[in-house]
């Protein structure tokens, strides 16, 4: 009880300077709009209709009534939007006096870079290289504006800038066709060399651009195209880099084909690739990073061989801070065979950043439990830190809000510590921010559900920000509802303690009826929509996963159809709609796997198949946490341990208590045989 009263008097209590802090600076009153958690004002309200209405009426052609009401929108933040809109549309007949007005009053602004992408391309287009030269702006990154910018200097006889032209050669993307002009004035001017030529194959081989390439190769000649040839040969047929022969005087160009080879080939033959390499190495001159590639590739395949003596061989001869790659495979496969002698002492090989990372830290601990059980003790006196313990290690590792750390505290039977800390509220900074122009258009189109614009508009402005503007950003979007932007201002400024702005909760009502009624714990759907979404409502991630909780189209319509609910695509962006399918089929992974919310958590992510496979694979009982931190998928693991500690977490902010793993999570091994018919 006394634990629920600290715990509400601190939220309590920043909510109230918060609120404070809204009212004083919009000197209105805030309401909230608890749907869809957004904080509204009445500022602005008639504007934005008004603005909807002349949008329409300028979509729609009816002039008339949209100057009539543009002229009630001169102070409205989205004026600028309008004015954009108008010389858009008439860019091609524009005098440049208002392109140049609208510039002025919008510097450096979204909008403006928009406009000038529009005008630089029109003015390309008409070949007026003089206006373009005037009206291109450096920041603009795009490879085709700056290839018209040279286009522009060379048509207006100013001198060719040879080294902006080498950088945009240089690429292993296909640059855009108005490059072409200016990489034939390259070559022309005979600095195209070879050498410019073999690198730009080089990075399209590495980029996987084997189109471009090939036409790279159909454009060079003599000695240079040999050895791209080769290259691709080698590339096509990785064997074939046994029989390679030198290219005098070429061999650093040899020796990046011969790594390329051997790079590929150590996939299929490990073993091999290890004596080539030794032998390779008394011929071309690889350089120091090629060699660290070469040798954590070999020692992975090893790995996965499970060659785990010859694979430890390979790792130490790998230079301590650049063998993490490799050496975190290996523990990983130490601790799939539960080999705690072992993984003591790889974890204390370890470049130092990862050996003392909460991860590494608690697989420390927890080899040197496992030792410490065995009564003998035999390797006591090997130990290379023989003032550590377990006890040491969790007991500090407890203090961290971590997977780990929760781990660490369960083991120790201690409570968690959460370092909540919310951040200072900065009045003056709150206001300043609040007050910047481009923020306030980002509200507003927010408010309008203009979301792609309003992200657009807000990343643009943000990107420039310092550690103290972000979080005052952080905490006036938490208070508008974009809990999205909220959460990943406040991670750029790499504030994590506050906890009330990482963790909103969001859409209580809904989550607590579908908990309610599919028997879960709501804390976990609240922690699968944090990690899937970080609550935006109309997220689709490039594989075509939607909405708050990330529900595939397909696994959408077969769990309404379970749940006796018409299946709409278009309603998956709707929270209502998307929380209830997503509690229910998360529920349903739970009935499969027999309340394991660790199992039932990875096949969310990764699906039910894989996890049958990688249960199939574990040849002796493995206890929980070491089968999460051997799931192969580096992107699964990490979406476990953050749900499972997301959940804590909620459940804190909740003002609950319950342990990132149940007793009966902990207590019953994973094995093929927990695999669900």
């Amino acid at each position: 009880m006394r634990f629920l009263f600290q715990l509400i008097r601190r939220h309590v209590k920043k909510q109230i300077l918060l609120l404070s802090l809204l009212t004083m600076t919009y000197s209105v009153t805030p309401l909230a709009d608890t749907q869809i958690g957004l904080l509204e004002t009445s500022q602005w309200e008639k504007q934005r209709k008004l603005y909807k209405e002349a949008k329409n009426s300028f979509k729609n052609n009816k002039l008339r009534r949209y100057q009539k009401i543009k002229q009630q929108l001169k102070h409205y933040p989205l004026y600028s939007y309008l004015e954009y809109y108008e010389l858009n549309k008439q860019i091609i007949q524009l005098p440049y006096q208002r392109i140049d007005q609208f510039l002025q009053q919008n510097p450096h602004s979204y909008l403006a870079d928009r406009l000038l992408t529009r005008l630089l391309t029109h003015l390309a287009s008409i070949h007026h290289w003089k206006t373009y030269k005037r009206y291109y702006q450096p920041h603009l990154k795009k490879a085709k504006l700056q290839c018209l910018y040279i286009r522009s200097l060379m048509r207006t006889g100013e001198t060719f800038p040879v080294e902006h032209a080498k950088s945009l050669w240089l690429s292993g993307k296909s640059q855009p066709d108005e490059c072409d002009p200016v990489f034939a004035v390259l070559s022309q001017k005979k600095y195209l060399t070879p050498d410019l030529m073999w690198q730009r194959h080089k990075l399209a081989m590495n980029h996987r651009n084997y189109r471009l390439a090939r036409y790279l190769r159909y454009k060079m000649k003599g000695k240079i195209q040999r050895l791209a040839n080769l290259h691709a040969q080698i590339h096509q047929n990785p064997e074939q880099v046994k029989i390679i022969k030198s290219f005098n005087p070429s061999p650093q160009k040899v020796a990046d084909i011969v790594y390329h080879g051997l790079y590929r080939y150590a996939r299929h033959n490990p073993e091999e690739t290890i004596r080539l390499l030794t032998h390779f190495k008394k011929i071309y001159p690889f350089k120091q990073e090629q060699l660290n590639h070469l040798n954590n590739r070999v020692a992975i395949q090893l790995v996965k061989d499970n060659k785990l003596l010859l694979a430890s061989h390979i790792i130490s001869t790998i230079n301590i801070a650049d063998r993490g790659k490799s050496a975190t495979h290996l523990l990983r496969a130490l601790l799939k065979n539960q080999q705690w002698d072992q993984i003591n002492r790889w974890v204390n090989q370890l470049p130092t950043e990862l050996a003392q990372s909460d991860r590494w830290q608690y697989w420390e601990a927890r080899s040197l439990e496992a030792l410490e059980s065995v009564q003998s003790f035999k390797h006591k006196e090997s130990f290379k830190h023989k003032d550590k313990n377990s006890r040491q290690i969790y007991t500090q590792l407890s203090k961290k809000r971590s997977f780990y750390g929760f781990l660490a505290a369960d083991k120790q039977q201690q409570s968690y510590f959460f370092e909540d800390k919310p951040a200072n509220v900065n009045i003056d900074m709150i206001t300043r921010v609040k007050n910047i122009p481009s923020i306030q258009r980002a509200r507003e189109l927010f408010l309008l559900g203009s979301l792609h614009l309003a992200r657009k508009e807000w990343a643009h402005t943000v990107k420039t920000f310092n550690e103290q503007e972000l979080i005052a950003a952080g905490q006036l979007s938490y208070l508008w509802g974009w809990h999205r932007k909220s959460i990943e201002v406040m991670a750029t400024a790499r504030y994590w303690d506050d906890l009330t702005i990482r963790f909103p909760i969001v859409h209580e009502n809904i989550i607590r009826k579908n908990a309610k009624q599919r028997n879960i714990s709501s804390s976990l759907i609240f922690a699968i929509a944090r990690q899937e979404s970080a609550w935006e409502f109309d997220a689709q991630s490039r594989v075509g996963a939607k909405g708050l909780m990330q529900l595939m189209p397909a696994t959408a319509r077969e769990t309404a159809k379970k749940s006796g609910l018409a299946y709409s695509k278009r309603k998956l962006f709707d929270p209502s709609y998307n929380i209830a399918l997503g509690s229910r089929y998360i529920s349903d992974l739970l009935k499969h796997y027999n309340n394991n919310r660790p199992l039932a958590i990875t096949a969310y992510n990764a699906g039910p198949h894989r996890v049958k496979r990688w249960l199939a694979n574990i040849q002796t009982q493995l206890p929980t946490d070491i089968w999460i931190e051997i799931i192969p998928f580096n992107e699964t693991r990490k979406y476990v341990q953050n749900v499972l500690s997301y959940e804590v977490i909620y459940n804190y902010r909740r003002g609950q208590q319950k342990q990132l793993l149940t007793l009966a999570e902990t207590g019953t091994p994973l094995y093929k045989s927990t695999l669900i018919p």
